[in-house]
């Protein structure tokens, strides 16, 4: 399992933290935990996903990546 943790601005009530998992799981997440208070996503892959797929991705979702790991 892979996970990679995220920092995502933009995040601001339910519907966002709901459209950040969507988007992560339509990209082959399999678990995606969204922390809005500190910013912060983990989320879980099977394969190894590119960090630049994830930040394009969130970015046409309307949010800001600051930093993947």
């Amino acid at each position: 399992m892979i996970e990679k943790t995220l920092k995502v601005e933009g995040m601001h009530c339910k519907k966002c933290v709901a459209k950040v998992e969507t988007v992560l799981k339509d990209n082959n997440a399999t678990s995606v935990m969204v922390n809005p208070d500190q910013n912060e996503v983990s989320a879980f892959f099977e394969k190894e996903i590119s960090d630049s797929i994830l930040n394009e991705a969130i970015q046409k979702a309307g949010f800001v990546v600051t930093s993947i790991q």
